[in-house]
């Protein structure tokens, strides 16, 4: 689309002068009369960002907000007070794609008994546990094969022995290569959904649901996968088709500013 980032503005994560290095870095965005902003922060920075930006009138008409996806992992993992919810209205996020199933259902219920509802399930708490599941059949298939856990010294670490944190005492596990090549040969579905990886290492067809901030909650206006780029209907159902990018819908849902 011919786009560019015509500025970067950094935010050192420091609790104390944040606020004056926000207000500084928006007054300058403002100056600069932008249409869209993009914010990749940490989670407490980015809500002290919108706050700013709406006591600046910069959450008005006129300007496009997307927050990366630590908007969405916040919001599904915790209550969000009202004067916050305030400030991101129609703000655009993004959320790691899974697909619903009877498991994922199940599992969130299990979940909500044993937090008592006070901590929600993230898409991090989700592939927590796959990772876990992952990693544990890895290391099963590593004792399957006759191979033995056993670790060495990092000869490497030797030269910062002696420092505060004495590196020099940790050590290495010897099956490391072919405990990651067990990793990498996954083929499991989990709660997230079917779990494979590509050559390099990357996951196998990823998606994001893309959602617009409505009240205390999200409206779902679409999704992005590589296969099928922008689309209303969910990546599975179009891989099931073996739709391509011609056939799938490349239009969004409306988005309420």
């Amino acid at each position: 689309r011919r786009a560019k980032i015509s500025y970067k503005a950094t935010i050192p994560p420091e609790p104390a002068p944040i606020r004056d290095h926000v207000m500084e870095e928006l007054l300058n965005i403002r100056m600069m009369e932008p249409r869209v902003i993009v914010v990749n922060t940490y989670t407490k920075t980015g809500f002290v960002v919108f706050d700013i930006a709406q006591n600046l009138g910069m959450m008005d008409k006129g300007y496009v907000w997307i927050a990366t996806n630590w908007l969405s992992a916040a919001m599904d993992a915790t209550q969000i007070l009202p004067d916050t919810a305030n400030s991101i209205q129609g703000v655009l996020t993004l959320r790691l794609h899974i697909p619903d199933s009877k498991r994922k259902r199940a599992f969130a219920s299990r979940w909500n008994k044993l937090s008592n509802g006070s901590i929600g399930l993230n898409t991090y708490g989700l592939y927590a546990y796959d990772t876990v599941w992952m990693i544990a059949n890895a290391v099963k298939l590593f004792l399957a094969h006759g191979s033995t856990i056993s670790f060495s010294n990092y000869s490497s670490l030797n030269v910062l022995g002696g420092r505060v944190l004495n590196l020099s005492a940790l050590s290495i596990f010897d099956g490391g290569q072919m405990l990651l090549s067990n990793i990498v040969q996954t083929n499991m579905r989990g709660l997230t959904g079917p779990i494979e990886f590509n050559p390099d290492r990357s996951m196998k067809r990823p998606a994001y649901d893309i959602l617009n901030v409505i009240g205390n909650g999200f409206r779902q206006i679409g999704y992005w996968s590589n296969y099928s780029g922008l689309s209303v209907d969910p990546p599975e159902t179009l891989y099931s088709r073996q739709a391509n990018r011609s056939s799938s819908n490349q239009k969004l849902y409306g988005v309420l500013w």
